[in-house]
């Protein structure tokens, strides 16, 4: 290591806003990359990553209403920006999380489908146990015990990211408060399990007719 730097990072959000992050960068020779974003980086900015499958990746920023999508590969050079990024997803997610795609408003006393993301191919099916959602106060949403997936990939001449989203993962949310609550994106509604080991079923026909 030769020293470090402090220096901006510019981003392009998804709504084409610009936009600036302050970080400390340790110069060392013959990276192979040009810029290495760690956990501290993450941290500090209060970054939130969300994977899906299908969808792709995107960075929440903080409480404010941006987001960037990531990526594991760096595309061409932007030269508006000063640095093309590769952003090092170094914090751990707990596995299997699955968490709110994008904001939703939930009536009072109405359960309503929520689009969710997380480390889960979308063709396959899971299983959701059940779970409390805390909220400010006593206060909590509900999910249910489900089972989500199953959707079928793009077929022939299908937009990919389109047919994603039309056939992407939901997730039954209730609120069984008076009052409307508004969902974050990212925030962590259940956990994901494979059905396989977390749900019984029978090994042969005689199990199966004494159930």
């Amino acid at each position: 290591i030769k020293g470090y730097v402090n220096m901006p990072v510019r981003v392009t959000a998804i709504d084409g806003t610009i936009l600036v992050f302050e970080a400390e960068l340790y110069v060392v020779p013959d990276m192979t990359v040009e810029v290495l974003l760690g956990e501290d980086f993450q941290l500090n900015h209060e970054l939130n990553v969300l994977r899906d499958v299908e969808l792709g990746t995107k960075v929440l920023v903080g409480k404010t209403d941006y987001a960037f999508e990531a990526s594991s590969e760096v595309g061409p050079r932007n030269k508006d920006l000063e640095f093309d990024i590769s952003f090092a997803r170094s914090l751990k997610q707990r596995a299997g999380a699955v968490r709110a795609w994008e904001d939703v408003v939930i009536p009072a006393e109405t359960t309503k489908p929520v689009p969710v993301a997380g480390s889960m191919d979308a063709t396959r099916t899971w299983y959701v146990e059940r779970n409390l959602v805390p909220l400010k106060g006593d206060d909590f949403l509900t999910v249910p015990n489900v089972l989500i997936g199953g959707c079928e990939g793009p077929g022939p001449g299908d937009d990919p990211t389109l047919t994603a989203r039309k056939k992407g993962l939901f997730l039954p949310v209730t609120n069984p408060t008076k009052i409307p609550r508004l969902v974050r994106a990212g925030t962590v509604l259940a956990y994901a399990k494979d059905p396989q080991e977390y749900l019984k079923h029978a090994d042969n026909q005689e199990e199966l007719e004494g159930m």
